[in-house]
């Protein structure tokens, strides 16, 4: 996956990082939120301009508090990230007979309710999780080792399909997949990491498989599609893609969305799912949209710094 010299050194020195403690990690995260926003100022105009655009009843101060928040925020999903390709709970689980690994020993993300995820297993022919870029959106792959009660959800390495996209550099496309995947017991060999251009034609070769969906849906659409839609969101208009909803409609497939709010003392994330539909089939697949983005406006509303406000969400054509 890393190839060449200077690749395999920095994933050595990647690799030792993520070996550190996970509370080193955090320490770290404060002096990188402070250069990120204060040194380097990346995109410090985007964010206030998104945070205004988004709450116009608040006033400068708050947006500058709240943008303070959002880069020891995103600082953080940096170091989680790195940390994360460090844990081989999967390869641990075979090697000693289901003790918990790293990952699962952390609880930095656990599931509140995996009954939900249970009960739409039981109930579809397949499940699409619309998630977003909420609490750590890098840590997708996780979901096999977060529950933490006693509730079949169902979701392994053989029923989840994490779909992503594919970077430009092939560098960093490959150590991305790298960390995602370091988790599970067989990284090399793990079919669900699917390019987000694939994914569509994916889901209908395998309609016969039972599977979960793990498409982050809040991404602004990123290449031509007929299927653009125009939409209200955070009382601003956007655009947003409608493909997983169009083949849940077609295929008659459960959705539901994933909230993953920021623990109280701003480290780790409980992640809830609430069902959007057990049968798609049954709604329109812009309905299905709408009702995910009003869920997702909730969970901002309730948490603004939990958000990838860096993204320019709302950009729209000429």
């Amino acid at each position: 996956m890393l190839d060449g010299f200077p690749q395999r050194v920095l994933r050595g020195v990647l690799y030792a990082a993520s070996r550190l403690p996970l509370g080193f990690h955090y320490f770290q995260a404060r002096i990188l939120a402070f250069i990120v926003e204060n040194v380097v100022r990346y995109r410090v105009a985007l964010v206030d301009d998104n945070l205004a655009g988004a709450f116009p009843e608040k006033d400068g101060r708050w947006v500058k508090e709240t943008r303070h928040r959002f880069y020891l925020h995103l600082a953080r999903i940096i170091h989680e990230a790195l940390w994360f390709g460090g844990c081989r709970d999967g390869r641990e689980i075979i090697r000693q007979s289901g003790r918990p690994g790293r990952f699962r020993k952390s609880r930095l993300v656990c599931i509140k309710n995996p009954e939900v995820l249970g009960s739409l297993w039981e109930k579809c022919p397949s499940v699409i999780i619309m998630s977003s870029h909420c609490g750590n959106w890098e840590l997708s792959g996780c979901l096999p080792f977060c529950n933490c009660l006693p509730v079949d959800d169902h979701i392994s390495e053989k029923s989840l399909v994490v779909v992503h996209l594919q970077q430009k550099d092939s560098f960093w496309n490959g150590f991305l997949k790298y960390n995602r995947t370091a988790i599970l017991a067989d990284p090399e060999g793990y079919p669900g990491y699917i390019e987000s251009r694939q994914v569509l034609r994916y889901i209908l070769n395998h309609r016969d498989r039972k599977l979960f969906y793990n498409f982050i849906t809040d991404q602004r659409p990123y290449f031509d599609l007929q299927n653009q839609k125009r939409i209200k969101f955070m009382g601003r208009e956007c655009l947003t893609m409608t493909g997983s909803a169009d083949v849940a409609h077609k295929l008659g497939l459960g959705v539901v969305y994933q909230r993953m709010a920021v623990n109280e003392n701003g480290k780790g994330y409980t992640l809830e799912y609430e069902t959007i539909c057990e049968d798609a089939s049954k709604m329109e697949p812009l309905d299905v949209v709408r009702r995910y983005f009003s869920l997702l406006e909730a969970d901002l509303r309730a948490q603004p710094f939990n958000y990838l406000w860096t993204h320019n969400r709302w950009w729209m054509p000429e």
